[in-house]
């Protein structure tokens, strides 16, 4: 479905993009810190129950941070800042981010939201000198792979956990009252177009891809780009100006598909879309392409980094 950002893998750790088997690329990822929460802190306090909260309320706390470039600043101020997970605590040990997710935390006009790397979500939080607390969660409700999924609870249950914040220019840490580090951030940036596989949300006027099927993009260094269509893989050439971009005409292989009903169609009318592509945007975890009037005609989701600087 829509919700679901994984990027298939084989034994070997390599992603799939299109039919072909691709290395991963180490993506830069660390970790500054999350806020905390005073409630539930005795042992016999239940979790407090998540509320789900719909995509276009929470998508507007990240797509906000596309303007956060990450500044410098003073006192123990939080607002206006965004970070990536780099790594977070699950039981006794810390652990690093999965690779092939992109978890953020943005702070916004008194509220935080971001992504767990899997589920988008949005609560409010205030500080006092180096103490933070975290108000409910509202998460949205994608379907995720499992991996993604624990991560993606395990980064709630930190943030919920979180009492204290130690803050610097170049990393955000959260602990709880013991002095525990819980979660760990680094400076977020905005996602390159490049070398990212990117994975189709929607198209068209708001078209999400069949079920049982996945549309991919990459866009590889050298001017060319590659994907899947849902059956079939597809490729074309495409130019960079600035933000301008043009995609030059799509070739897809010829293999025969029957199943879901609809995926021939889907095949036809997804090239025709990006072909209309004249610009685009990149956000902390998504890629969007607008046509010649700005109109925003395609949304992609971060699928994983892949290597773009070889053709095999």
């Amino acid at each position: 479905g829509a919700g679901a950002w994984w990027l298939p893998h084989n034994s070997a750790g390599e992603v799939t993009v299109g039919r072909r088997a691709v290395a991963p690329q180490d993506p830069v990822v660390s970790a500054r810190r999350l806020p905390s929460s005073r409630q539930r802190r005795s042992a016999g306090d239940h979790e407090r129950p998540v509320r789900r909260l719909p995509i276009a309320v929470v998508a507007l706390v990240v797509l906000v941070s596309a303007g956060c470039r990450q500044a410098e600043t003073t006192g123990r101020s939080l607002d206006g800042t965004a970070w990536q997970l780099t790594s977070l605590r699950g039981g006794e040990v810390m652990s690093s981010a999965d690779p092939t997710t992109i978890a953020t935390l943005v702070f916004a006009d008194g509220t935080a939201g971001g992504s767990t790397g899997c589920n988008l979500f949005h609560l409010s939080y205030s500080i006092k000198e180096d103490s933070i607390t975290f108000g409910d969660p509202a998460l949205t409700g994608f379907a995720c792979h499992p991996d993604h999924v624990a991560q993606g609870d395990a980064v709630v249950r930190a943030l919920q956990a979180s009492e204290r914040f130690t803050k610097s220019v170049d990393r955000l840490e959260l602990t709880d009252l013991n002095g525990t580090v819980l979660l760990v951030f680094r400076p977020a940036d905005l996602l390159p177009l490049q070398g990212i596989n990117w994975r189709l949300a929607w198209y068209g006027a708001g078209t999400s891809p069949l079920d049982g099927t996945e549309i991919t993009l990459l866009f590889r260094i050298g001017g060319t780009l590659l994907g899947v269509a849902g059956c079939n893989d597809y490729s074309a050439d495409y130019q960079l100006d600035g933000e301008s971009l043009h995609i030059g005409a799509i070739t897809r292989t010829e293999r025969a598909c029957n199943e879901p009903d609809g995926v021939t169609s889907q095949e036809r009318t997804y090239p025709e879309v990006i072909n209309r592509a004249e610009s685009y945007v990149t956000t902390l975890t998504g890629l969007e392409l607008h046509d010649g009037t700005g109109t925003p005609i395609a949304e992609f989701r971060f699928g994983g980094r892949v290597r773009t600087d070889r053709s095999d």
